[in-house]
């Protein structure tokens, strides 16, 4: 019930933005066609990589009536992950599907846009906070100080870990190697880990080469697509948090286009992020099944009284996010109160 009550919402918006085009386009002359470029930092093939890329590429297009066409690009291809945010604010190319935590240096702010452990813990908490507590126009200020706009949040409501070794309490992530970033990088340097960044077409490497002992990223859908059952056995539950990549665009260039395109990419943007939700959601059942059967992977899940010692860590992180600026701490304000109201009337 609750997939169709969002999806009723998202279709309403696409029928709005449809309405929009034709009503601008009936009095317009000749069309201006835009190209712009787009680097996707996901790997290719996986699902979340087609949405964020091909299927949002095709639905722009679709709504735009052709006016707009985006071409996608590669993980690296254009700039590393990590200097995505400058590259898209210098003009290098115009468009990209990245992740706040990549951004987090430099905005302090998107640590939390990335996912908070112990955080919103459904598609709909995690979109509620973007669009009704004021979060997602503090990112836009945060974001135009680097000449980029921020389109749209890229919500994946499962975000998992696969690794090599067992993990059946906290203690046990000590001394280990972890891919991870943002907040959760953070998280796991407080439990005794060692945080550890490399792009994500490399993370098959780094487990079967013993680089990294664990991948904190995404859901098991992707661990699927990425083949990572295949050198780590151990899929860890329950999902750390809702986490959430984004698609950015050059400041410059989104101010140069009409209302009705810049409305017809934000339409698009969050109907994506809707679609990736729920196509994540459900391929990974899917994948899990796969990977216990055919690979011998085990599903450990964490039980309650460690989870409340991961609060615990999650809590200090977040306070220490909040002394990093006078947006960051609004924005860990935001997420305070934004849980508190939640959790006193979801029950949760």
């Amino acid at each position: 019930m609750r997939l169709k009550k969002y999806q009723f919402c998202y279709r309403g918006l696409l029928c709005v933005s449809m309405l929009m085009f034709i009503a601008g386009t009936a009095v317009a002359g000749p069309a201006t066609t835009y190209k712009f470029k787009l680097q996707n930092i996901y790997v290719p093939g996986t699902t979340i990589e087609t949405y964020a890329g091909p299927k949002f590429i095709e639905l722009v297009d679709k709504l735009s009536g052709g006016r707009i066409k985006i071409e996608n690009f590669a993980p690296g291809s254009l700039a590393p992950p990590t200097e995505i945010l400058q590259a898209v604010g210098a003009g290098m190319f115009e468009m990209s599907a990245s992740a706040g935590a990549y951004a987090a240096g430099t905005i302090p702010a998107a640590y939390l846009e990335f996912g908070v452990p112990g955080g919103p813990r459904t598609y709909g908490e995690f979109a509620t906070f973007f669009r009704n507590t004021g979060y997602l126009e503090l990112l836009r200020e945060e974001y135009a100080k680097q000449n980029v706009y921020y389109i749209a949040p890229l919500i994946d409501e499962w975000y998992g870990m696969i690794s090599k070794k067992p993990i059946r309490k906290l203690e046990d992530f000590k001394g280990m190697k972890i891919r991870a970033t943002g907040l959760v990088a953070k998280m796991f340097a407080e439990l005794g880990a060692s945080p550890v960044f490399i792009p994500l077409s490399e993370v098959y490497t780094g487990l079967s080469m013993g680089t990294i002992d664990a991948m904190s990223f995404a859901d098991p859908d992707s661990h699927w697509d990425m083949k990572l059952m295949e050198v780590a056995k151990y899929e860890i539950a329950p999902s750390i948090m809702v986490s959430s990549g984004n698609l950015i665009m050059n400041l410059k260039v989104w101010k140069s286009l009409p209302e009705d395109l810049q409305a017809i990419i934000e339409v698009a943007a969050w109907e994506i992020s809707f679609r990736v939700f729920a196509a994540t959601k459900v391929a990974s059942y899917t994948a899990l099944d796969k990977m216990k059967k055919d690979f011998g992977v085990e599903l450990i899940t964490l039980p309650p009284d460690q989870m409340e010692k991961w609060d615990a860590v999650n809590r200090k992180v977040l306070m220490e996010v909040a002394g990093k600026g006078p947006a960051a701490k609004k924005a860990v304000d935001m997420m305070i109160e934004w849980m508190s109201k939640n959790r006193e009337y979801s029950n949760k």
